[in-house]
């Protein structure tokens, strides 16, 4: 059959969860598919058998040289897919040279977007859009604690490090004393950001798509009902949620003047939705959504080759329950469920993390490591900051 895209497309992401979900929205569609493959290979996403054409390469430094170095003399320039934040960043910090030969998605002025993915920076564009923001701070190691700060508090990375894993995901601070505990175990160059704790109802967000005509496609919105390792169990829905104002998103993509796919994050408690941050590339939850009939990356890719993106499903036909089936389990371990409802909840999803009765590879490999990959959730959950330091001396 004659390729529609004539464009080779390449995945720019590393063996995990993100990359699979692109090989599986993008492998059953007739392109010259090409993945371009950082870091070291952890058997997720190279077990799948739609991602097939794989260039391995040792760290991010590496893929941006093959790139400059390959497909210079395509009659259609190559389209890239940005797997995650560290793909993203690595091609908007060589954007200039790159869009002489690729189409590349991101922020149109270099740099732009590595600026913006600073949490502190993120929210404070946000706030001044008109998003609902909770009260926010930059915060190190060595910073003199400001006298407004809410207790309870979440800390969190302010943006992923490049050359060094973060001491933790998110951690609540009930007391000043359990923050300066927490701020004298990590790294003196690592940058936080602060915010006031919401008692959240549930997490919820919207995956959409900037094309090059300047439109802005939400497929729908998911809620995060159990959160352990990113979604641990929700639900996709139809619509954009009465609580969230697509004008202010609208609003920070012409600001940025973005292109491709995104996501954008809230927390709701008491009827109102509080602005969280928003990603810049690819989300982990795209997956689910082409489960529920959106295929976001392959919308990019038709705006991209300038073909008619009316002929690409974009929006969720099908509203369904999506769960993590290798780390919700730990749900019952944290009190989060009893395992009576954690079995009804497993009966009503019809989405899975790894599990697709079509693609089952993936889904084999995590389930023979489950029990050593659970604990060793368990144990980084636990002592990862002091690991973390640990491995930064040890790297000094």
């Amino acid at each position: 059959m004659e390729r529609v895209v004539k464009n080779k497309v390449i995945v720019f992401g590393r063996d995990n969860y993100n990359t699979l979900g692109l090989a599986r929205q993008l492998g059953n569609e007739n392109l010259d598919l090409v993945f371009l493959m950082p870091g070291e290979i952890h058997h997720c996403a190279t077990e799948s058998k739609y991602c097939r054409n794989i260039i391995h390469v040792k760290d991010h430094n590496e893929a941006i040289a093959y790139l400059l170095n390959n497909n210079l003399e395509e009659v259609f320039k190559p389209i890239i897919v940005a797997g995650a934040d560290l793909e993203a960043e690595a091609l908007d910090q060589n954007r200039d040279e790159l869009v002489k030969h690729y189409i590349v998605p991101g922020t149109m002025e270099q740099g732009l977007l590595t600026k913006v993915d600073d949490k502190n920076i993120m929210v404070r564009m946000a706030d001044e859009i008109g998003f609902n923001v909770p009260k926010s701070w930059r915060i190190t190691a060595e910073s003199v604690l400001p006298d407004d700060i809410v207790f309870p508090c979440f800390i969190k990375p302010a943006k992923f490090p490049a050359d060094h894993k973060k001491e933790f995901k998110m951690k609540k601070c009930d007391t000043k004393q359990q923050l300066a505990d927490i701020l004298r175990r990590v790294r003196k160059d690592s940058v936080f950001i602060l915010q006031e704790y919401i008692p959240l109802d549930v997490d919820l967000w919207v995956n959409g798509c900037r094309t090059w005509d300047k439109k802005i496609t939400i497929a729908g919105t998911g809620y995060k009902y159990r959160f352990v390792q990113d979604m641990a169990f929700g639900q996709i829905t139809k619509g954009v949620s009465e609580l969230l104002d697509m004008n202010h998103v609208k609003s920070m993509m012409e600001k940025l003047d973005f292109y491709g796919v995104f996501s954008f994050e809230y927390g709701r408690y008491n009827g109102k939705a509080y602005f969280f941050e928003t990603n810049l590339r690819n989300d982990g939850s795209s997956y689910s959504f082409y489960k529920s009939g959106a295929n976001l990356p392959l919308l990019w890719v038709y705006s991209s080759a300038g073909l008619d993106c009316s002929m690409v499903p974009a929006s969720v036909r099908n509203e369904v329950w999506y769960m993590d089936d290798l780390y919700d389990y730990l749900s019952i371990r944290k009190g989060l469920v009893t395992k009576d409802q954690w079995l009804k909840d497993k009966d009503k999803a019809t989405v899975f993390k790894f599990y697709d009765k079509e693609d089952l590879g993936p889904w084999q490999y995590v389930y023979r490591r489950r029990h050593l990959i659970r604990a060793k959730k368990l144990l980084l959950d636990k002592y990862r900051p002091q690991l973390v330091g640990l491995l930064d001396r040890f790297h000094k």
